[in-house]
């Protein structure tokens, strides 16, 4: 009995390991499987009791709704002419092509009188303005679109539809932080009326891309998928508000050099401050007029602040001697002046100081607040209308 007993748990470990051999396989693998649907199953009930989850699935949907009916499909049609040389035809009357060019991109409604907001490149092509505008809605009417006013340095463009009934998109009283969620809509590749998600990646962002008109810039960078046919669409937040346009996204280089088209994780959109002040000269105008001061500005440098005693943050030099007649000059702004404010807004660069007197109408005075050799000073000149 002793002997039996010594051999028992080796005989019971044999046998064990037989039947896993043989049967393991297909024992293990059930068991796996049953451990996975227990996860799944645990994992579904939470998702569906998730209080949070639940609620931000349908503040997303509820986003939808509210944005949709604002939002636009642009299409567009250039008309360009190809001369072809023609032996037979008579001297005074060369034979000329008219080449069709279709294009598309987005926009949204700002108002019940039908004036739609879109990126200036949507139906601008190069020095060539669309010679027919159509506008989809997202109950499928298409209406012609008039072109009302454009603006190269901003790249925003108002149309107009003769459309009742409309859906204003709701415009956002305050800018945007980082880490905000928002929302890009609009028809990339002709995806029309799609949406997208992501946060905002940062502020005042400058490209460049309106250098040629001396563009005034301060992107909003999102993650949200902006791709080709976003454009003039609106970016939103949580509440369904327009926050920005989108308007660029910056592309990833292939092996070759070339720019793709897709997107990166990089999209840009133009504030909708911007927006506002743009739209409305250009309903009123057809065109934006801005104010002048005179000056070369550049953005002061931790090791040029030193140099002039300045320990503030921020600010922007005045880097030559303002010409003579200019707001600046008539006012006693002068070289090597450091603008720290405007209108007691900050001023920490030189694009912020380029942006704010920009958006102040000809005519107005402004408060400019300036550091000079140790002191404050504070200078009122009214803006001419820049050129």
């Amino acid at each position: 009995m002793n002997r039996i007993a010594w051999y028992g748990p080796s005989l019971i470990l044999l046998v064990t390991v037989f039947l896993a051999l043989t049967m393991g396989p297909s024992i293990i693998e059930r068991i796996v499987f049953r451990g996975e649907q227990v996860e799944i199953a645990m994992a579904k009930d939470h998702a569906e009791q998730s209080i949070s989850l639940v609620k931000l699935n349908e503040d997303f949907k509820g986003v939808s709704k509210i944005v949709e009916p604002s939002v636009v499909h642009i299409m567009t049609e250039f008309s360009e002419v190809v001369g072809k040389g023609d032996v037979f035809a008579p001297v005074n009357k060369p034979f000329t092509e008219i080449k069709k060019i279709e294009s598309s991109g987005s926009g949204w409604v700002l108002d019940q009188s039908g004036h739609i907001v879109t990126n200036y490149h949507v139906v601008q092509n190069n020095n060539t303005r669309a010679s027919k505008i159509t506008v989809r809605f997202v109950d499928s009417s298409i209406y012609d679109a008039t072109f009302i006013g454009g603006d190269a340095t901003t790249d925003i463009a108002i149309l107009k539809v003769n459309k009742e009934n409309l859906h204003p998109a709701s415009i956002s009283k305050g800018p945007v932080e980082q880490g905000e969620f928002v929302f890009a809509f609009g028809s990339p590749y002709r995806f029309e009326f799609s949406m997208s998600q992501g946060i905002v990646s940062g502020v005042g962002r400058e490209l460049g891309i309106t250098r040629k008109s001396q563009g005034y810039e301060n992107f909003i960078q999102t993650d949200a998928a902006i791709n080709p046919g976003n454009s003039g669409g609106p970016l939103t937040n949580l509440r369904g508000e327009v926050v920005g346009m989108n308007t660029a996204i910056l592309s990833s280089s292939k092996d070759n050099g070339a720019k793709s088209q897709g997107f990166s994780g990089l999209g840009f959109a133009i504030p909708v401050e911007t927006i506002k002040l743009v739209s409305q000269q250009l309903i009123e105008n057809g065109q934006v007029n801005r104010g002048y001061l005179g000056v070369q500005p550049v953005t002061l440098t931790e090791s040029s602040a030193k140099v002039y005693g300045y320990e503030g943050q921020g600010g922007a030099l005045i880097a030559t001697r303002p010409s003579y007649y200019t707001p600046a000059r008539k006012v006693d702004i002068r070289m090597y002046d450091i603008i720290t404010h405007v209108n007691d807004v900050p001023i920490k660069s030189d694009t912020e100081l380029r942006l704010a007197i920009s958006s102040v109408p000809p005519g107005e005075a402004i408060k400019v607040t300036i550091f000079r050799k140790g002191q404050t000073l504070i200078k009122m000149p009214t803006l001419a209308k820049l050129r």
